[in-house]
């Protein structure tokens, strides 16, 4: 102690300022589920009244929530001042996404697309389904979550749904099938 005293006599004698050491602090930051994103900077030493700026980047499948620890807030970007040793955490969530699922059914036999079955699409998608007729099978109608008779239907994915198209034997339609006839020439009742 006598030392420093007598070294600091000796600067004011001489005129001389004597540097004091500054004061530094240790920011650190971490990140909540550490996989779901990063912080830049991860900390570090700095000085006392230093401004830094931290932001959090999510990483896949995950979007930024909150700040916690020294600071508060919900904005990806945060920027504080040193006056303190301080730790701070960057909170991520999950992004989940709601699924729903479309089953399509045919009565009677055509073409459809996408084919029957279940299908499973994000909510909030738009599906478009389509039938074609084959031979001796005419489209008539959609049942379930659609109406109508048009070929193109558009499903709004907003809840699980279910569709079936409907094809028509034609030859029933028709009233054919190649029943006996009325007499005539060219029956081969001879």
């Amino acid at each position: 102690m006598a030392i420093i005293g007598a070294v600091a006599i000796i600067a004011i004698i001489l005129g001389v300022t004597l540097a004091t050491p500054a004061l530094t602090y240790t920011l650190s930051a971490s990140v909540n589920p550490p996989q779901a994103g990063s912080v830049s900077p991860a900390g570090g030493e700095y000085e006392l009244d230093e401004q830094v700026t931290l932001t959090a980047s999510a990483a896949d499948g995950y979007t930024f929530d909150y700040w916690s620890g020294g600071e508060e807030g919900t904005s990806p970007t945060v920027t504080i001042t040193i006056d303190s040793d301080k730790s701070l955490t960057a909170n991520f969530k999950a992004i989940t996404t709601v699924t729903h699922n479309l089953t399509i059914s045919i009565n009677g036999q055509g073409i459809i697309n996408p084919g029957e079955g279940i299908h499973e699409y994000p909510g909030g998608t738009q599906v478009t389904i389509n039938v074609s007729d084959i031979s001796g099978w005419k489209f008539d109608h959609w049942s379930g979550d659609a109406t109508g008779t048009s070929h193109t239907i558009v499903i709004t994915m907003d809840s699980d749904k279910n569709v079936t198209a409907y094809f028509e034997d034609e030859s029933i339609i028709s009233g054919g099938g190649g029943g006996g006839g009325g007499g005539g020439d060219d029956c081969g009742c001879n």
